[in-house]
């Protein structure tokens, strides 16, 4: 696989270079910063799945991966802060998105309190972890994303957007770009 990875950038490097020849300098400059977060986010994605398939509850909660109930827990406590700091009365009909949802520890306990939940992670072991954690929820959905955007949901598509404990692991290139999608995902009153 790493294999695949390596002659599928070398491909990519070598038709940048020959669009090079045709692009604008401002033009091929956007399309190196492009290269180079893809190969951020291939790291972040290998990295992400390693340590769900190791133990993905460790690596979302460490304090508190040791039992499902525990684990479960340390999700209602989370959800019980985040709803804390809403500035204003929040609506069952809202749609929240969660970005790095793991496998959907806090969506889990938001899951009573909303009716349309999704969130996004770039480990794909994780996403499948998740559709067992939440099994008993279908108004909750999750998916891998690119890990440096959303373009999966049109503008204006979220009420609330969170993230707990993510952007931390996020090189600041990458971080920069989620911001941008965040606001323009959120509704004006989001």
């Amino acid at each position: 696989q790493s294999h695949i990875r390596t002659q599928t950038n070398i491909q990519a490097r070598t038709n940048i270079r020959k669009k090079h020849q045709t692009l604008a300098h401002g033009q091929y400059l956007e399309l190196m910063e492009m290269q180079r977060l893809m190969n951020i986010v291939d790291k972040m994605k290998h990295d992400w799945n390693e340590r769900a398939q190791h133990h993905a509850r460790f690596w979302i909660a460490t304090e508190d991966y040791h039992t499902e109930e525990k684990f479960a827990q340390s999700g209602k406590d989370t959800a019980q802060s985040l709803l804390a700091t809403i500035p204003v009365p929040y609506l069952p009909s809202w749609n929240v998105l969660d970005i790095g949802c793991g496998i959907g520890r806090v969506l889990k306990a938001l899951a009573s309190h909303f009716h349309h939940l999704v969130g996004v992670d770039v480990s794909s072991a994780m996403i499948t972890q998740s559709q067992q954690w939440l099994a008993d929820y279908p108004h909750i959905h999750t998916y891998e994303t690119s890990g440096v955007d959303l373009r999966e949901f049109p503008h204006s598509s979220f009420d609330l957007v969170y993230s707990y404990v993510t952007f931390q692991h996020m090189p600041r290139p990458v971080l920069e770009r989620y911001l941008g999608e965040i606001h323009r995902v959120l509704t004006p009153n989001g």
